[in-house]
């Protein structure tokens, strides 16, 4: 399995996981790195294609009546869990919550504080990203 490309933020980067779906990104948290070789440590390609795997049978459950867009993630946390989140539409569009949040608020309520990736699958769009809002959260929750 290739890398791909790799988007830089501020504070994680977007590690492009091509596999069996062109369509899932894998989410590396660093601390305020601006380059690859500065802090960042890759996952291997089984942890990598797990986490995929994860975010992929998740978004088979997503709550989507309204959009029928299905977003799974997979958040990795410092002690190597792996859970699962999908996104849940809501008629009052605001209440609506993404799948990257709820599988991190997940690892929250079962006390984990510290998350080491987020992988995302949304099987109906190639190349889809964390919102703003779930990068917030992330940001919150990232490795140190």
């Amino acid at each position: 399995m290739e890398n791909g490309t790799v988007y830089y933020g501020r504070a994680y980067q977007f590690l492009q996981v091509p596999a069996s779906h062109d369509d899932e990104r894998t989410l590396k948290m660093t601390h305020g790195k601006s380059s690859m070789a500065a802090g960042v440590e890759w996952l291997d390609d089984a942890l990598v294609e797990k986490l995929l795997s994860v975010a992929r049978e998740f978004a088979g459950n997503a709550y989507v009546p309204y959009s029928s867009f299905p977003v799974g993630a997979a958040v990795l946390t410092e002690d190597g869990s792996i859970i699962g989140g999908v996104n849940i539409e809501n008629a009052s569009y605001g209440l609506t919550v993404c799948g990257e949040r709820v599988a991190i608020f997940t690892a929250a309520a079962t006390g984990h504080r510290t998350l080491q990736a987020v992988a995302v699958s949304a099987p109906k769009a190639s190349g889809t990203t964390p919102c703003g809002a779930c990068r917030q959260v992330m940001n919150e929750f990232k490795q140190l």
